[in-house]
């Protein structure tokens, strides 16, 4: 059961199969297969440098250009790979990977592969800590998803701290997501399966 794709840089296509990644080569013939042993591959994201991210049931999985073997990405400071589900990951036009999980949002300098939990000042932070759905849209403004508290926008990023206004809260409404798939349109408009904003 095929549950992630994404075509990295060098043209191979990779699919996630349960616990499994499989590659694909450009004439289409099958390449190589790596474990993750981390349950259902949740997403996978293809990122600028060429480089292959895997979003698991069980933590995050990177596969650098040229390498043969996933490294599980840890937490900074705490020297343990990330455990629990990784929903959703976001490239930002800084390069830097932002990856929604149950425990909370966080991020990955450009370059970097640990991960660095997104702190927010009292009050201006995600209304729920599991993060369904990531979008940068059009003016690089992101935007998040989360389980029960659904839409929020960041609307401003210090590089250490991010402040998010609660759009769903705002409008009234509460204790359900609005939709994991986000997308934005060119009149600036944000789509999912469920609605639009």
């Amino acid at each position: 059961r095929v549950t992630a794709m994404a075509q990295t840089r060098d043209g191979s296509i990779w699919l996630g199969c349960n616990d499994m990644l499989h590659q694909f080569d450009r004439d289409h013939q099958h390449a190589r297969s790596l474990s993750t042993r981390a349950g259902m591959t949740q997403m996978l994201l293809a990122s600028s440098d060429g480089s292959l991210w895997a979003a698991t049931g069980d933590g995050l999985y990177l596969l650098r250009p040229a390498a043969r073997t996933l490294l599980r990405i840890a937490v900074r400071g705490s020297g343990l790979p990330l455990q629990g589900a990784v929903h959703v990951l976001a490239e930002a036009p800084d390069r830097s990977i932002w990856v929604g999980t149950v425990q909370g949002l966080f991020r990955i300098a450009a370059g970097e592969h640990d991960l660095v939990p997104v702190r927010s000042p009292k009050g201006a932070g995600l209304g729920n800590p599991s993060v369904a759905g990531l979008l940068f849209d059009r003016q690089n403004i992101l935007w998040v998803d989360t389980g029960v508290a659904g839409l929020h926008r960041m609307s401003r990023w210090d590089g250490r701290e991010a402040s998010f206004e609660r759009i769903s809260e705002r409008h009234g409404i509460v204790n359900r997501p609005f939709g994991a798939n986000l997308f934005d349109d060119g009149r600036g408009r944000i789509w999912t399966q469920i609605g639009v904003y």
